[in-house]
């Protein structure tokens, strides 16, 4: 089973860095791929409005003034509730998806303990701010599921997918470097490579972060997305078309 803890927020005025993509965007494109079943949101500094649209697809919502590594730490102790067979998909709130997105995370949780559909673009710069990052290019593995190709990368951002088991393993990680307004990604990852755990992401990106670092070639593809004056809800509980509930 997949569980989805999706965390969004107000900041930037509901848009992200991509002008023309605001995080409704994200969030209409997230509950076309993944539907809303077994679906929990942290909506942290939102506005009522944000709230009320939130509500036209679950009920399922949490409300908090944390920031963003505090509302994190809440969507951590979320995860860790539930059962260690059982897999969750912790996502912010400036993220698209291409279809399938459920089955690409099975087929990696398959590979490596974490799953990340995003593929950074800083992972390809001949000077890039990722310092395991050289010659435009990082030192990883290709393999090859069902569906699509994947490599191991060094870090990923606060949006991946794991077992809870494994998350409840790794928790001291995310604790230590969640402490100041922004978590510190990339030690986080860095840390939990140390201790053997491997991340995964695919190739090309099956999503993309919409900020200054696009997923390669991502836009190249067709991203299911309704604006967000063409929204109406799911059935509760309903699945994206073409793609079964979740077991």
């Amino acid at each position: 089973m997949l569980n989805i803890i999706y965390r969004i927020c107000d900041q930037r005025d509901g848009r992200t860095k991509i002008e023309q993509v605001t995080k409704r965007d994200c969030f209409l494109n997230f509950v076309d791929v993944f539907g809303t079943q077994n679906l929990q949101v942290v909506a942290d500094n939102t506005r009522q409005e944000t709230l009320d649209f939130i509500a036209r697809f679950t009920d399922r919502v949490q409300t908090t003034r944390l920031g963003n590594s505090g509302s994190f730490m809440h969507a951590l102790d979320l995860a860790l509730a539930l059962d260690d067979a059982q897999a969750v998909y912790l996502i912010e709130d400036d993220y698209l998806h291409h279809a399938h997105g459920p089955r690409y995370i099975a087929e990696g949780l398959a590979l490596a303990d974490y799953v990340s559909l995003y593929d950074h673009a800083d992972k390809y710069l001949s000077r890039s701010p990722n310092p395991l990052v050289t010659d435009g290019g990082e030192n990883t593995k290709v393999r090859l599921s069902p569906s699509t190709h994947w490599k191991y990368t060094n870090s990923t951002t606060m949006t991946f997918a794991v077992k809870v088991a494994t998350l409840r393993a790794d928790q001291a990680a995310f604790r230590q470097y969640c402490t100041g307004a922004t978590p510190g990604d990339y030690f986080i990852f860095r840390k939990l490579a140390e201790t053997g755990r491997t991340i995964i992401s695919p190739l090309p990106g099956r999503a993309t972060h919409c900020d200054e670092f696009t997923s390669p070639f991502f836009f190249d593809q067709t991203i299911p997305m309704r604006k967000t004056s063409e929204a109406a809800p799911l059935a509760a509980g309903a699945s994206p078309a073409g793609q079964p509930a979740p077991v």
